[in-house]
Order: structure tokens, then C-alpha cells, then sequence
């Protein structure tokens, strides 16, 4: 099974309480809407699902390139 890949588009982006251990079970208060733009930022890895707001969503975490940070992104699993 290939692995779901972000598209250009809106995106969910988890605040910084947000991690590995917790994006499945944080509210959904924790996601703020955003405009992503994948190949801007990279390597992207996938890391499951969950639901956001009544959406099912994929969810990675991608490492800042200006900053070397972690962030959390969803997206909607139907597609932008």
C-alpha cells in the first residue's frame, strides 16, 4: 500500500503542544487552518490518521527548513 502524500492546498497545522505521541488523541482546538505547500518543506513522513473538526485527515510531521523544528500537518483524506 503506498503512503498518502500531501497536496498543495489547506491543511490543518498542529500548535506547538502537538507531537508524535499525542496527534490522535489532542482536541481538535490544537489545529489551526493553513495553505501548504509540500515541496517548499520536506522530507514529509507519515504518521496515521485522525479526525479534525468531523474530517478524517492524514497526518505527518515535516521538519522546518528555516528552523529545524518538527510540525504537524492533516489534511483531509477526500482530498483539497
Amino acid at each position: 500500500m503506498k503512503k498518502p502524500e500531501p497536496a498543495s492546498g489547506y491543511a490543518y497545522k498542529g500548535d506547538e503542544t502537538v507531537h508524535s505521541r499525542n496527534f490522535r488523541r489532542c482536541s481538535s482546538e490544537r489545529w489551526d487552518i493553513v495553505l501548504i505547500t509540500p515541496a517548499k518543506a520536506g522530507p514529509w513522513k507519515w504518521l496515521g490518521t485522525r479526525t479534525i473538526d468531523g474530517t478524517r485527515c492524514n497526518v505527518w510531521r515535516v521538519i522546518e527548513t528555516m528552523t529545524g523544528s518538527p510540525v504537524w500537518y492533516a489534511q483531509s483524506m477526500a482530498g483539497c
